[in-house]
């Protein structure tokens, strides 16, 4: 979006890179694509730790699970 408001802005004079740039910047269109990234940002990062924090539960299991079947064995205890 940042180059194609910077042709808008050499269109309507700013001849130098940083004009344009500075004013596409500021650009009302520009800012909306960043508001947008901002929430798309913000809700992968909500995901991830949801899917990291299952992860961690998941692995949670699996070690207390293991414990007690360890447990059993020693114990003698058999499912027959």
């Amino acid at each position: 979006k940042l180059p194609i408001l910077m042709r808008k802005y050499e269109a309507a004079g700013n001849t130098t890179a940083a004009e344009q740039e500075r004013e596409a910047r500021a650009d009302p269109e520009y800012i909306e694509v960043l508001r947008g990234l901002q929430a798309a940002v913000e809700e992968a990062e909500t995901l991830r730790w949801k899917l990291v924090t299952a992860q961690m539960g998941a692995e949670v299991w699996r070690s207390l699970e293991a414990t007690r079947r360890a447990e059993l064995t020693s114990t003698g205890y058999t499912s027959d």
